[in-house]
């Protein structure tokens, strides 16, 4: 209410400095600087009636003399405030055309800042309800796109190759009004940090012995064998204020084609792939006999006390839960071309 309207304006534009009387450099068939300014308004991100309270309806909600009746009841909180989340955009290009254009480099640099973007951060537990959405997060995302591409033909042959790479980085810059840091489903936020880092314990190894395990308090049902943590602190206590921010690298992107073709027959290859790229594994895919079921090759090289330096914990079908944890030991290169 009251914010249904938005005003957005941008602007462009471009200078083919190539095609300037005193431009003399024949091998460049095109030099051209790009630039743009503009800014969007964004609410696709939550429903049509996010700001306004509902109910939901459950047939068997309240007892009354032993018997189940139907009623409603309050099942999200509501912020009736939320407006527009407005991202500001700043691009920088430059466009190099050489050999009759037969190779092309493409060079861009963006600068996106966003806010009062609509966001659900998180809430004590006493709440009792979700936290509702509100325009509580403002973003700043800076990167760099670089491309070149390759043509020529001869008769009736013709063929190309083209390569693209690209990076980003986001910084948080403003958490609104809300309790800061943001620690939500294994992630950590905060102004100055990107949005929503793996965050949890760091893996220092395997415990070696009674007395490696006996040597700080990591809990219960912990035996040689079992992933050991670093105490952070300091404290001989493996607990919550040990979870450390696990990891800061942003992915580069790559991609590319190449083809060919000779008359009306083309032939033509794609790849895409992603380095310094992580992910963490968990069920299936990564905890033996997870939920009783089957456990994958890489669990063969299991610790016992025969294979010191193996490569996965010991092997157990009960209390597993100190193994489980979000740490950086299940958190693995992902990367892929």
């Amino acid at each position: 209410p009251g914010h249904r309207w938005g005003t957005f304006p941008s602007v462009s534009a471009g200078w083919n400095i190539h095609k300037e009387n005193f431009f003399k450099i024949k091998w460049i068939s095109q030099l051209k600087l790009r630039g743009s300014w503009g800014s969007v308004g964004d609410a696709e991100k939550v429903s049509y009636y996010a700001s306004q309270q509902s109910l939901s309806y459950d047939p068997a909600i309240y007892g009354f003399g032993g018997t189940a009746v139907p009623g409603a009841y309050v099942s999200s909180a509501v912020n009736p405030n939320i407006s527009w989340e407005k991202a500001t955009q700043t691009d920088l290009g430059l466009d190099l055309g050489v050999l009759n254009q037969k190779v092309v480099f493409t060079v861009d640099y963006f600068s996106n800042n966003r806010t009062n973007i609509l966001y659900q951060p998180p809430v004590p537990r006493e709440f009792g309800l979700p936290g509702p959405i509100m325009n509580a997060l403002a973003m700043l995302n800076r990167g760099w796109e670089f491309n070149v591409n390759y043509t020529d033909h001869a008769k009736d042959f013709r063929w190309g190759a083209n390569f693209n790479l690209a990076w980003s980085k986001n910084k948080v810059t403003s958490l609104g009004n809300t309790p800061r840091p943001w620690i939500q489903n294994n992630t950590y936020t905060d102004v100055g940090t990107q949005l929503a880092m793996p965050y949890g314990y760091i893996a220092t190894g395997f415990f070696k012995d009674a007395a490696d395990v006996s040597s700080q308090n990591q809990g219960s049902n912990i035996y040689p064998g079992n992933i050991k943590y670093k105490d952070v602190n300091g404290d001989k206590v493996i607990n919550g204020s040990d979870r450390q921010i696990l990891l800061t690298a942003v992915p580069l992107r790559v991609g590319g084609n190449i083809n060919f073709g000779w008359k009306r027959i083309d032939f033509s290859a794609n790849f895409y792939g992603q380095f310094r790229n992580y992910r963490s594994m968990s069920g299936y895919e990564a905890w033996a006999f997870y939920l009783a079921d089957n456990a994958r090759p890489m669990a063969l090289d299991n610790w016992t006390p025969q294979n010191p330096n193996a490569s996965y914990p010991r092997l157990s079908l009960q209390n597993q839960s100190n193994d489980i944890q979000y740490s950086s030991f299940w958190l693995i290169n992902a990367n892929y071309i």
